[in-house]
């Protein structure tokens, strides 16, 4: 059996009703489970974000086929953990704790706590601003 894959997907669409469904309708039809979703306005439209269990087999190019095929633009895919999927105030405990206990992991606890897709820290004189 094929191991399935977790990915976030940044996708942005034109705000009208039904265009959303209609993306997720053609993930379903892959067998791709939405484990989670959030949705930002933006001038040109909405970007979604959705954390969504791939079928086996179904690559990241699939996706973006898939989303391009209502209209929509893939900002970006990213391998996502089901164990990111939790509340705020859980998040930002669990990036405060990692933080604490290792001083070199706040990028990391940054890149969680902000759900980026990755973070760096640049050199700099406190203050100063760059």
């Amino acid at each position: 059996m094929t191991e399935t894959h977790t990915w976030r997907l940044r996708v942005e669409l034109d705000d009208h009703p039904g265009v959303l469904a209609r993306v997720t309708t053609r993930l379903a039809a892959r067998d791709c489970n939405v484990l989670a979703l959030s949705i930002l306005p933006v001038p040109s439209g909405v970007v979604d974000e959705l954390v969504i269990k791939a079928a086996p087999g179904v690559s990241p190019a699939d996706l973006v086929r898939e989303i391009r095929a209502e209209g929509g633009r893939c900002l970006g895919i990213t391998h996502a953990d089901v164990r990111d999927l939790v509340d705020p105030q859980t998040a930002a405990l669990r990036a405060t704790a990692m933080a604490l206990a290792d001083g070199y992991a706040a990028p990391e606890a940054i890149r969680v706590l902000l759900q980026a897709d990755s973070v760096s820290l640049e050199p700099g004189t406190p203050g100063e601003v760059l």
